[in-house]
């Protein structure tokens, strides 16, 4: 992080625009965030309720589908023992070890629809007939 991206980052509280949470939170309806496997202190990983259940959305908390599926900390963490855990718990919380996603996979960029450029569709998304 560089000191200009703190910047923004203050005035953007300042603003109203931006709430600090801690620990496990729910900001909406069927969005939950967790407190992390100690990627660093206080990161969080999402659970987001979607048509086809439960998505974790992991970032830094478990890099690669390899750590998902053997339970294997991240590299760089502060307790690996909270780490595994962490992963253990995502397991619970998503509908399948397919999807939770980590931060770093490519796989995920090829497993899953690409909607726009980088960007692609973790969940089949139901269409409205209006």
């Amino acid at each position: 992080m560089q000191w200009a991206h703190l910047q923004n980052v203050l005035a953007a509280q300042a603003k109203g625009k931006l709430q600090l949470v801690e620990g496990d939170n729910t900001p909406f309806p069927g969005v939950e965030l967790h407190l992390g496997g100690s990627h660093t202190p206080g990161s969080q990983y999402l659970r987001v309720e979607t048509t086809d259940g439960p998505v974790v959305l992991a970032g830094d908390n478990t890099y690669m589908y390899q750590n998902n599926r053997w339970h294997i900390p991240i590299g760089t963490c502060v307790d690996h023992v909270d780490n595994v855990e962490a992963i253990r718990k995502m397991h619970r919380i998503a509908a399948t070890p397919y999807l939770i996603i980590p931060g770093h996979d490519p796989r995920v960029m090829n497993w899953f629809p690409e909607v726009a450029e980088g960007i692609v569709q973790i969940t089949m998304i139901e269409e409205k007939n209006e």
